[in-house]
């Protein structure tokens, strides 16, 4: 949900021709290797189930809706977090808001013995916030990125 990208990509080739260009391909980023595969009507890019990702890192899943109109093949790309990696992002989310919530009561009670301590959450709450989305930003959001390249440049 939070995560979710959505992208569209357009191809002058046919959809049977985007589906040969695409089946069976790895790609790898990030020293991630990704496969592509078809179920029930759509494409799927997914990190290799035969390589372990032992470094913790999040994960993107993509699935490719393909629509052909007029000679041409729109896709509609959905890259969303691995089911098991969606736990640790959400809690940091939430630790981070419950800082801020935090903070704001502080504020709001207005006492004077009370300054530090909404100064100290608000602080903390947003360095965490910003850690947090830079190693996101590093991270996933640039496998969604570049997944998303790899896609346009095997489809142009």
């Amino acid at each position: 949900m939070l995560f979710s990208r959505k992208y569209k990509v357009r191809s002058n080739s046919r959809l049977t021709d985007v589906k040969h260009r695409l089946l069976g391909k790895h790609t790898t980023v990030h020293s991630f290797d990704f496969e592509i595969y078809e179920d029930e009507g759509l494409l799927h890019i997914v990190p290799n189930r035969e390589h372990r990702d032992d470094d913790g890192s999040i994960l993107p899943v993509m699935h490719l809706n393909l629509n052909e109109a007029n000679q041409q093949t729109d896709i509609q790309v959905v890259a969303e977090m691995r089911a098991q990696d969606a736990g640790g992002p959400y809690l940091v989310l939430v630790f981070t808001l419950l800082l801020l919530l935090g903070s704001l009561a502080f504020y709001l009670i207005n006492a004077n013995e009370f300054e530090i301590f909404y100064l100290t959450t608000l602080g903390l709450g947003v360095l965490i916030f910003s850690v947090f989305w830079i190693k996101m930003e590093m991270g996933y959001f640039s496998h969604v990125r570049k997944l998303k390249h790899y896609l346009q440049s095997v489809l142009s």
